[in-house]
């Protein structure tokens, strides 16, 4: 289905490799990644299936989501990456696909960083230090990301930004605090489409992004504006597709 849309929208272009990433700035299209998020599916005997995703245009994959699964655990759940996880690591690796540690507990990233050979990408956590919620990421983690190349995305699910009605000037808080640790880091990764409990004030969908990027601005300056709104993510998809 998504092919087809792809196929029938001329200002949409599937990424799948480096070269696409300078093609879509020159034509002026908008760039579609496909990701999975939480690789429930995968088995000891099923590693293969990802072969087949990535003819299918497969670029991204999130090894958990919402509970513990084969490959390593969820936020608020014990353990880390277990040796499926490991080799589900060094498959992606091995094809370009990128391994997103978005959902996953602080034991399971910290071993996923230590087994990819290319850098994690977090695309939606906030600072824990900024909203204290185990889907948040410590100061710790952060600094991790920055020395892997990776990146880390604010996202604008309410109780994650701030437990007490979050508003646009809190999910602010989050990218200062980010960018102030890592400034080669930080990024948007809103969620918009698949948060379920609440979204910020002034930050309800993708048309308020201007309003939260001139605040960026004003508080970190043009240059750390742009590497937030797409510098940062455009260096890393570089770096791994």
């Amino acid at each position: 289905q998504y092919l087809t849309i792809i196929n029938n929208n001329k200002k949409l272009f599937l990424l799948q490799g480096k070269s696409c990433l300078d093609y879509i700035l020159r034509a002026n299209l908008t760039g579609l990644l496909i990701h999975i998020e939480g690789a429930d599916f995968i088995e000891n005997d099923n590693l293969k299936i990802l072969d087949y995703f990535y003819d299918l245009g497969l670029r991204s994959i999130g090894l958990v989501w919402g509970s513990k699964n084969n490959l390593a655990s969820a936020a608020g759940t014990e353990g880390g990456l277990t040796k499926l996880g490991k080799r589900l690591i060094q498959k992606a690796n091995k094809l370009g696909i990128i391994v997103d540690m978005a959902h996953a507990n602080e034991q399971s990233f910290y071993d996923a960083v230590k087994e990819s050979t290319n850098p994690v990408m977090i695309s939606h956590a906030n600072c824990f230090a900024v909203c204290k919620s185990n889907r948040n990421l410590t100061d710790g983690q952060i600094r991790m990301i920055g020395s892997n190349g990776g990146v880390q995305g604010i996202y604008f699910s309410g109780k994650f930004v701030n437990d007490k009605n979050a508003g646009i000037n809190d999910a602010l808080n989050h990218i200062k605090h980010s960018y102030s640790i890592s400034p080669n880091t930080t990024m948007i990764g809103s969620d918009f489409g698949g948060i379920t409990s609440g979204l910020v004030k002034g930050l309800e969908s993708i048309n308020d992004l201007p309003v939260l990027l001139d605040k960026v601005e004003r508080e970190l300056g043009k240059k750390a504006m742009i590497k937030i709104a797409y510098q940062n993510y455009y260096n890393f998809l570089k770096s791994v597709l």
